[in-house]
């Protein structure tokens, strides 16, 4: 294993831990937030360091990790490549952001997409 791939790991985690509940594509449309955040220059231009931010952000339970075996996740950490690589395209129009769809009243910005219980905005 090399640098990156714990990296990609750590982004895969924390979009597993943001996502819980939710399939594969909830988690990939984080990671496309987050590329895009890094692509928007945040926190150095990296999506690990966007990854870290967000988690700190969000007070995450680093004692909680997903079973590898988990096919979501499986299918989440292959993906990641295409995440690192840009391969894999945008399918949220470009958000910056998310929330729950509990709090869609105090949404500033204009909404791009949602993915089961979760709003993409920027």
């Amino acid at each position: 294993m090399i640098g990156i791939d714990c990296e990609k790991s750590v982004v895969a985690i924390t979009c597993w831990k943001q996502m819980k509940g939710e399939q594969y594509r909830g988690m990939m449309f984080l990671a496309m937030m987050l590329r895009n955040r890094a692509e928007s220059g945040w926190f150095e231009g990296s999506i690990y360091n966007n990854a870290i931010a967000f988690g700190k952000e969000l007070n995450m339970d680093w004692t909680d990790f997903p079973d590898v075996r988990e096919p979501q996740f499986q299918t989440l950490l292959q993906a990641m490549d295409g995440v690192y690589t840009g391969t894999l395209p945008d399918k949220t129009g470009g958000a910056l952001y998310c929330a729950h769809s509990s709090a869609a009243d105090v949404i500033a910005g204009e909404i791009t997409t949602q993915v089961g219980q979760y709003i993409f905005f920027r």
